[in-house]
């Protein structure tokens, strides 16, 4: 609270409405200059972009020979991210040397000077000037921060996809076929005939096969009942014999299924539906590159 001593005239009601709201003005924008939003944003992209790096690394070291182009897109989305947090970096020692000092005397002002009429609109018009200049920077750095951030997240993202799919292939149940490579996997779910329950697992896609392996925890016993981890091969179907593959949503009120239905030429089963829990149309496109050959892969 301003601390206003008294000078011979005791400031009126509407005098202290004022200071008042001088007062929280410059708290607020004190609290702004520390740019906390903005420089949590950096750190976690940070944090994400390291993780990349070294995820990138390991798939690499397991022989994934896919998505040649996932490096150099990394290097590049660094290179931009390094940018931005290095404009940030310059924009908060500006705001220290600045923006924060001006503040910091508004502030002395109004806790040790007098109230009048001249004094608090001298200190307003000191404080739009500083908060003209604080929407500024927060504004250029926004833009900059999300124009690196949106592709970098997204590859940081696929990335973590292909980890995670290296991780669940050395876990799985079953063993891959001489010359059988990982390409991705996804968290899924086999739809029975009902359409609405089924086993979750991962449905894994190689340069030879979609295989559906069951691993999910699943209540056993009675009363005392516990969860224990049921893994299994549900199916597995040769890309030969895949006839076609289709994305779908099945919406429902305020909720939806993001589904693929695969049909085979021969095998067991001829049809079957799945169910993920991200974009199933990132999934048949990633079959259907594969099976044309689109995917690119390191020499």
């Amino acid at each position: 609270m301003p601390n206003i001593p008294s000078s011979g005239k005791t400031p009126s009601d509407q005098d202290r409405l004022l200071e008042q709201e001088l007062f929280d003005k410059v708290n607020e924008l004190q609290q702004r200059l520390m740019l906390s939003g903005i420089r949590s944003a950096v750190e976690n992209a940070e944090r994400a972009v390291i993780d990349a790096e070294r995820n990138l690394s390991d798939v690499r070291n397991q022989g994934h020979r896919f998505d040649a182009d996932l490096d150099g897109s990394l290097k590049r989305e660094r290179t931009n991210f390094d940018r931005a947090r290095d404009l940030l970096n310059r924009r908060y020692d500006d705001i220290n040397r600045t923006l924060r000092p001006e503040l910091d005397s508004v502030m002395q002002q109004l806790e040790h000077a007098s109230v009048t009429a001249w004094n608090v609109a001298s200190l307003r018009r000191r404080i739009e000037r500083c908060e003209t200049e604080l929407v500024r920077i927060e504004k250029e750095l926004e833009s900059s921060i999300r124009s690196a951030l949106s592709p970098l997240e997204e590859l940081c993202l696929e990335i973590k996809g292909l980890a995670w799919a290296y991780r669940q292939i050395e876990e799985a149940s079953f063993k891959k076929e001489e010359g059988e490579e990982l390409v991705s996997a996804w968290e899924a779910q086999w739809l029975e005939a009902d359409g609405k329950s089924g086993p979750w697992g991962v449905l894994y896609l190689t340069t030879k096969r979609l295989i559906f392996e069951q691993k999910e925890k699943v209540k056993t016993g009675g009363f005392f009942s516990k969860k224990e981890l049921r893994q299994r091969l549900g199916f597995w179907q040769m890309l030969e014999d895949l006839e076609r593959s289709l994305d779908k949503e099945e919406r429902r009120f305020l909720s939806y299924k993001e589904l693929l239905d695969l049909e085979f030429r021969k095998g067991d089963p001829l049809k079957a539906t799945i169910r993920f829990r991200q974009d199933s149309n990132t999934v048949d496109r990633r079959i259907e590159d594969l099976v044309a050959g689109r995917l690119k892969t390191q020499s």
